[in-house]
């Protein structure tokens, strides 16, 4: 039983060094490593989203899109306030993170 933990190890550090693989996606860069990003400026980098959808908690919008990198996909959303503001991302979609997204401060 002590060892259990040790074999989690391995298995969870896998699963958060697969989304690096998508780090220098031109979406992700805009989003991730850019302080003040708006929809436009993200729309620049990643085109237009696969869908978008209203948030239900801060009235801003989500932004969907299908990374897709050395035969893989992952989903990635786009959170943004009313005033188009980045106010959260990550490796989910739109529907899967609405009810994290409470936040409507800009990152």
């Amino acid at each position: 039983m002590r060892y259990i933990p040790l074999l989690a190890i391995p298995i969870l550090s896998a699963c958060g060094i697969g989304f690096f693989k998508y780090d220098s996606l031109p979406v992700v860069r805009a989003t991730v490593f850019t302080t003040g990003a708006t929809k436009q400026s993200v729309m620049n980098a990643g085109g237009p989203p696969d869908s978008m959808m209203i948030t239900s908690k801060i009235r801003g919008s989500c932004l969907n899109y299908t990374l897709r990198k050395d035969g893989y996909t992952s989903p990635f959303f786009v959170a943004l306030n009313r005033y188009d503001q980045v106010v959260e991302h990550g490796y989910m979609t739109c529907q899967e993170a609405d009810s994290r997204i409470t936040s409507d401060r800009p990152l």
